[in-house]
């Protein structure tokens, strides 16, 4: 390959970003994890302290297992055979923070590779969606309070409605079932 302006330039890039990807990792809101075949965290970031609750000593050599519920452990089993394989997998999951409040989180996991290409565990960003699972769940029951005879018009009316509740508008209920914005008279 020859040497030209464009290498040289991509060259530069690429050392730029080898610099940079500390800073990046560590500025993520997302949590990031990594662990090994055993499921030990051997490394994670600093939203990954924050979501969980411990720091970053208490996390490193912890086994995943500790933060799950019992409940969950096949179904994390199931999540590592896949990355195992060699395949990717989103999902979510319910994990206890060190305070003992148990979170949703939703995991993008990927096998975590060395040099030579042999997987060696797993690299897995995740968040924490507990309040979207709880607007959730009380926009469903509002769904169920509605009890329209016409189920096709109660859904439309309850997509209408969580719509405008995620811009800014009051749930309401009318004899058309139409949502009507906060303080209008219906």
């Amino acid at each position: 390959m020859k040497n030209t302006s464009s290498n040289i330039f991509l060259e530069n890039i690429e050392k730029e970003i080898v610099h940079l990807y500390p800073n990046i990792v560590q500025s993520l809101q997302e949590g990031l994890g990594i662990t090994d075949l055993d499921e030990n965290f051997i490394f994670c970031n600093r939203a990954a302290c924050r979501i969980l609750g411990y720091s970053k000593n208490e996390l490193l050599g912890m086994n995943l297992k500790d933060l799950i519920p019992s409940s969950q452990l096949e179904s994390i089993r199931r999540e590592n055979e896949i990355r195992k394989k060699g395949s990717s997998s989103r999902y979510d999951l319910v994990i206890h923070r060190k305070n003992g409040r148990l979170i949703h989180v939703f995991i993008s996991a990927v096998p975590f590779k060395n040099r030579g290409g042999e997987i060696i565990g797993s690299f897995g960003l995740f968040r924490d969606i507990t309040a979207q699972k709880k607007n959730r769940g009380n926009h469903q029951k509002k769904c169920r309070l509605l009890g329209s005879p016409n189920p096709e018009r109660q859904r439309r009316h309850c997509i209408a409605g969580h719509d405008q509740q995620h811009r800014g508008m009051e749930y309401g209920r009318r004899a058309d079932f139409q949502v009507q914005p906060k303080g209008s008279v219906g």
